[in-house]
């Protein structure tokens, strides 16, 4: 992932370059800015989609692999005092 792809005039890796890198490595492509918001809601849904992939795949187990951890189940108040879930599946 590159950021600050709107800083076009300061490059220092050309794009074809590193596009080349990441494809010859197997590796993710994509430019980002957090000033114009370029692509970053995308990089964090890919990465995310990727991450839970792997972890149904057993490659990653999240009660044991360091910075992944199930978030709380998150619920909410009904009028009666019962609590539902929103969403039943697990967060990262």
């Amino acid at each position: 992932m590159g950021n600050k792809s709107d800083l076009e005039t300061e490059r220092e890796v050309n794009k074809e370059v590193a596009k080349n890198f990441a494809k010859e490595n197997n590796l993710l492509f994509l430019e980002t800015s957090a000033k114009n918001g370029t692509n970053v809601e995308k990089i964090f849904q890919i990465l995310s989609e990727q991450i839970l992939a792997k972890i149904d795949a057993g490659l990653i187990d999240p009660d044991h692999e360091l910075g992944i951890k199930r978030g709380k189940e998150i619920t909410k108040e009904k009028e009666d005092d019962k609590e539902i879930p929103l969403d039943p599946s697990p967060q990262i």
